[in-house]
């Protein structure tokens, strides 16, 4: 997701030395997805540590909520190809940690 969104270097951290060069601020739009994002991540993060759900559970669940997505799109049938399409691209890379055992 990372790379999709271009996260990386647009989030200026406090232990950043001052000698490096700045890094723009984010635009509301990114912050926003960015913020979206950390939060998704705290509850998968929760489900699986604290309360013991099978990553299975919580994909059927994200995969459910993806539907919503897709079906209130705009262009449902553009935005179900990108996902395929990402997610093909992201289980198929070799040095991908999402590799499809």
């Amino acid at each position: 997701m990372g790379k999709l969104l271009s996260f990386e270097g647009r989030v200026k951290k406090s232990t950043e030395k001052k000698n490096r060069k700045s890094i723009p601020p984010m635009d509301r739009d990114t912050y926003h997805l960015w913020q979206l994002s950390q939060s998704i991540d705290q509850i998968i993060t929760k489900g699986v540590i604290d309360q013991s759900l099978k990553t299975e559970e919580i994909s059927a669940v994200l995969s459910h909520r993806l539907g919503t997505l897709i079906k209130t799109s705009e262009n449902p049938d553009k935005l179900l190809a990108f996902c395929q399409a990402l997610l093909t691209k992201l289980t198929q890379e070799e040095d991908s940690p999402h590799k499809a055992i």
